[in-house]
């Protein structure tokens, strides 16, 4: 039963901490692109 109840939790925030990751990735990119074009500038 605690085994089910754990699985049950890992599916519903597995989609949540894949879409934080790609967030965290894309924001991460986005930063080190603003900082290249501010520094060229």
């Amino acid at each position: 039963m605690e085994g089910a109840f754990l699985s049950d939790i890992f599916y519903r925030i597995a989609p949540f901490s894949c879409l934080l990751l790609s967030q965290t990735v894309y924001f991460s990119r986005l930063k080190k692109y603003i900082l290249k074009y501010t520094t060229k500038t």
